[in-house]
């Protein structure tokens, strides 16, 4: 999780213990509320809290994560972590990006180059709702959003830039 919206969540919710996860160190974490936490991890490997420790659970970007060991994996041990009635959120690109500009074909061009040889298939975003009930889940739904990727199309755009 990124460090402003692991900042942002702690801050919204104060009473609240919001923990930051990836699996490279390479997180600032100054100025961080005092419930924001981070542990270094990849759900690949297991993740470093007990069964159903988490109500909500969010998940993002996670193509680096699963160059080697694919959704289900992961998504195993987001099921195991989260309660019985808990929410995981799973927010991810799909890299055939649509009207995508200069910016985009750049930033379409580059995730091609990564999963290219040991990543995941572009197409295989469509299948994350399959994964997921194969994972355990419940009550899946999976819906498409198009963001911008440029600074046309504003503070979305300039951020997804």
């Amino acid at each position: 999780m990124h460090t402003a919206h692991v900042q942002e969540m702690a801050t919204t919710f104060a009473k609240t213990r919001v923990v930051g996860l990836d699996s490279m160190d390479l997180v600032k974490w100054n100025n961080m509320p005092k419930n924001a936490f981070f542990h270094v991890a990849n759900p690949a490997h297991g993740l470093p809290f007990p069964d159903g420790s988490y109500d909500y659970v969010h998940y993002r970007v996670s193509y680096p994560h699963m160059l080697n060991s694919g959704y289900l994996t992961d998504y195993r041990e987001l099921y195991r972590i989260c309660r019985s009635n808990g929410w995981v959120e799973i927010v991810e690109v799909y890299r055939r990006l649509q009207s995508r500009g200069p910016c985009g074909e750049r930033l379409d061009n580059l995730i091609a180059m990564v999963l290219a040889d040991h990543g995941p298939k572009p197409d295989s975003i469509h299948g994350v709702g399959n994964e997921l009930s194969a994972a355990g889940f419940v009550n899946v739904t999976q819906r498409v959003v198009s963001l911008p990727v440029g600074d046309w199309g504003g503070a979305p755009g300039t951020l997804m830039r």
